[in-house]
């Protein structure tokens, strides 16, 4: 296979994006995991979204054999007000040699629309592809011109659910979601990018939990670090790998020179919650009720369905400050 022609591509893809404002990198992982369907290997990127208060961490995973690789991209909300957006999954793409392709959709269920690229109009009879397929639901796609994609990314306005499906084009694809996210919250979007060469091997997009789940560990972190009284602020308790294939419930305690129920009140079952199925984290509300400078500190405890670290991660505070 030849590589892409990129000194004479034409237009990059920043260069129909309009303005734009990149993303300040945090942190990257190494890759881990052993390549099993019971340990993907997994790279875990970390930016923050300029001075939103937005944090996007990324996890990719991939097990060796499979025609796919899965995206889990976890949004957390810092700032002091709700945040809203769009996120998009797009790539320009070039199969088997060639910038030239069609483009397919499929559905599925939970209002799931997926998209792709293909080597044939609506990838009849299916050929070598390059698909975008989403976990999540209620997502919009695009499939077009290259830099029409980018361009339409540059609107800010989500993919329009069109294809050029038997147009024979230097194409791109993608798919998009809306968020809306409240202050210390976290949402989780995932998909599926799909390559193969018969058009046949797209991988199941809701896979069915077995009774044998392996442990995964838990960890806690904070969506602010400070609040003052009437503020609210949330101990994010995640799971890596994630999502969780069954619900699985983590044990904490509470210390701290804060009082519970005098200082601050938490929501929730006092001392545990539960990730639900599907999800990445969940999360516990700490409310200030005083102004006193001290701090309220959450420890995980070891319990059944995950273990812990025993390093910083099993530990996070929130400090509620004075006037």
């Amino acid at each position: 296979m030849e590589p892409p022609d990129f000194a004479n591509h034409g237009t990059t893809a920043t260069g129909n994006l309009g303005t734009y404002t990149v993303f300040t990198p945090i942190s990257q992982t190494p890759v881990t995991g052993t390549g099993t369907s019971a340990d993907p290997f997994r790279v875990v990127t970390v930016v923050d979204v300029a001075a939103t208060g937005l944090r996007i961490q990324q996890t990719d995973a991939y097990v060796i054999g499979n025609e796919s690789y899965q995206t889990d991209i976890m949004i957390t909300n810092s700032g002091e007000g709700a945040a809203s957006g769009i996120l998009y999954r797009a790539g320009d793409a070039f199969l088997q040699g060639s910038d030239q392709g069609y483009g397919f959709t499929e559905v599925f269920g939970g209002n799931r629309n997926a998209v792709g690229a293909s080597a044939n109009p609506n990838n009849i009879p299916p050929g070598r592809i390059e698909e975008w397929i989403p976990l999540t639901g209620n997502n919009n796609f695009y499939e077009a011109f290259y830099g029409e994609i980018w361009h339409w990314i540059g609107t800010k306005v989500a993919f329009p659910n069109l294809c050029g499906c038997t147009t024979l084009q230097d194409n791109g694809a993608g798919i998009s979601w809306n968020f809306s996210i409240p202050a210390g919250g976290t949402v989780t979007y995932s998909h599926t990018t799909t390559f193969s060469p018969t058009g046949g091997a797209t991988p199941s997009p809701t896979p069915t939990p077995t009774a044998t789940v392996a442990p995964q560990e838990a960890f806690v972190t904070v969506s602010r670090n400070s609040v003052k009284k009437g503020q609210q602020a949330a101990f994010i308790v995640a799971l890596d790998p994630g999502p969780a294939v069954l619900p699985v419930t983590v044990d904490y305690s509470m210390s701290g020179s804060a009082t519970l129920g005098t200082d601050y009140t938490l929501s929730g079952t006092p001392g545990q919650v539960t990730i639900p199925a599907g999800d990445f984290s969940a999360n516990v509300i700490l409310t200030a009720r005083k102004n006193v400078n001290k701090g309220a500190t959450m420890t995980l405890i070891p319990g059944v369905g995950y273990f812990l670290s025993g390093f910083a991660d099993d530990v996070a505070t929130i400090r509620i400050k004075k006037k």
